[in-house]
């Protein structure tokens, strides 16, 4: 067992007795950790109660809070729900040569004639870390098929289109689609109290005594404030207001919710009360969708200025080393910076070519994956950003020279049908109208861009409970 492993917070436990796994794991029990963000597995030896760890695997390393261990069953797989973001994702395990990992992001996902999209393949990679035949992309607006990791395209036309972008290595071809709104401006959203920035926006102090006054009578907290503001929209919005509380390195969603541009609420009904004396704060995040469902996020940090928060160390590595051709993706792996305070730790990447990969209150972000378009020399830069908002940066520098994506097949066929939806229509009373026509099979604006947070996952409730404990095995 040698140091062990350290964690805080059990959030699933599985028993694996399938058969699609290495026989070595069969019978093993599969443990996750919700705050340290990864999968271990481990056999005993002995019986009764004389159950010892004989060996130890670490199974997993993940970049998400990840909840509720189970084996599916058909496949076998050890599946698990990333908590924030609603999602379910299996662990398969393939012998040989495997398909890449494929995603697909963009700077933005509706918004006014002509849109311009930065679209991107950042978090595409080889498991094994070769390069790609290439990296392939379709607008859906009938325009020609573009190799680029990272293009640029410009809608003119109104409509709900599906992109996709297509990944092939030796193996086999991935695909991977989204949405993008033409035509219709998502609403600007901010949060105007708290004050953006504002690092000390309560106090915790009526926590670290009795809850009654000298004389008795129950100390009457004051209201916090929640206010927002909204520009460019067009008819009624639907806001959602999800407070999170951040306890050291974990997030506690939906500690408390709310409906509507504004409204007040004391510490209590914050969360607070639960970790009164711990070191917590929190943070809130809006979201405003209209009648054709784009949507527009503001998020601010609450903290108390009393609590002092060390920096946390930067610290990242990738694959491949050395040189790296253009349109060969790199993965970043930022595991192994850390933050004395055991705080939450969010990764920022700044890749040096224009891309980056900011701030997510639904991911932190910590593994990440990036291809260059273009030959030169880039710095890459890591920061780590706690949630206290203090931050810390480290930076490498890469040399991209050109690869096999400037010049792409020839014979690739690439199916390019158009798939345009027309945008639905807004009645004078302010109730949508489905409007029919095209192939298409857009969502109306749901988009999957990095920095664009899921309508859907927002304005649902996720019926989760996480029991955290701090735990130390040796």
């Amino acid at each position: 067992m040698g140091l062990g492993w350290t964690g805080n917070c059990v959030s699933g436990i599985a028993f694996y007795t399938g058969d699609k796994y290495p026989v070595n794991f069969v019978d093993q029990v599969f443990f996750s950790d919700y705050g340290s963000q990864w999968i271990k597995s481990y056999v005993t030896e002995g019986g009764n109660n004389r159950d010892v760890f004989k060996t130890q695997y670490a199974f997993q390393s993940l970049s998400v809070a990840l909840v509720s261990l189970k084996i599916h069953p058909t496949t076998k797989d050890i599946c698990y729900l990333e908590l924030l973001a609603g999602q379910i994702h299996c662990l398969a395990y393939v012998n040989g040569s495997q398909p890449a990992i494929v995603a697909i992001g963009a700077d933005k996902t509706a918004g006014a004639l002509p849109l311009t999209v930065q679209f991107n393949s950042d978090g595409t990679y080889n498991r094994d870390f070769s390069d790609m035949e290439y990296i392939a992309w379709t607008f859906g607006d009938g325009s020609a098929v573009v190799f680029d990791p990272n293009p640029k395209h410009t809608y003119t036309k109104e409509g709900i289109y599906t992109v996709t972008v297509h990944v092939k290595n030796s193996l086999t071809v991935v695909n991977q689609t989204m949405t993008i709104m033409a035509g219709h401006a998502p609403p600007i959203v901010r949060i105007t109290s708290p004050a953006a920035g504002s690092l000390n926006s309560f106090s915790f102090a009526t926590y670290d005594g009795a809850r009654e006054d000298a004389d008795g009578s129950d100390i009457i907290q004051p209201k916090l404030k929640f206010d927002s503001t909204v520009e460019q929209s067009t008819g009624k919005l639907k806001f959602f207001w999800d407070i999170y509380m951040v306890h050291t390195n974990h997030y506690h969603p939906e500690s408390y919710t709310q409906t509507g541009a504004s409204f007040s609420a004391t510490q209590d009904e914050l969360g607070a009360a639960s970790h009164m004396g711990e070191r917590i704060n929190f943070m809130a995040i809006l979201t405003a969708q209209d009648l054709r469902g784009a949507i527009g996020t503001s998020y601010v940090r609450l903290s108390e200025e009393t609590w002092m928060s060390n920096p946390p160390v930067a610290k990242f590595k990738r694959n491949p080393e050395g040189k790296i051709s253009t349109g060969q993706p790199i993965r970043f792996d930022g595991s192994a910076s850390y933050d004395i305070d055991l705080d939450t730790v969010s990764f920022l990447w700044d890749f040096g070519d224009g891309m980056k990969i900011d701030f997510n209150p639904l991911t932190i972000n910590k593994f990440a994956a990036h291809s260059y378009s273009q030959a030169g020399t880039y710095t890459v830069t890591l920061t780590t950003w706690d949630n206290w908002g203090t931050k810390n940066s480290t930076s490498e520098q890469i040399q991209v020279v050109n690869g096999y994506v400037q010049s792409p097949p020839t014979n690739v066929a690439i199916n390019n049908v158009v798939q345009v939806k027309a945008l639905p229509t807004i009645s004078s009373e302010g109730s949508v109208t489905p409007t029919t026509g095209g192939n298409g099979n857009g969502d109306g604006g749901s988009g999957s861009g990095k920095d664009q947070n899921s309508a859907s996952t927002m304005m649902s409730s996720l019926a989760v409970v996480v029991i955290c404990s701090i735990f130390l095995l040796l």
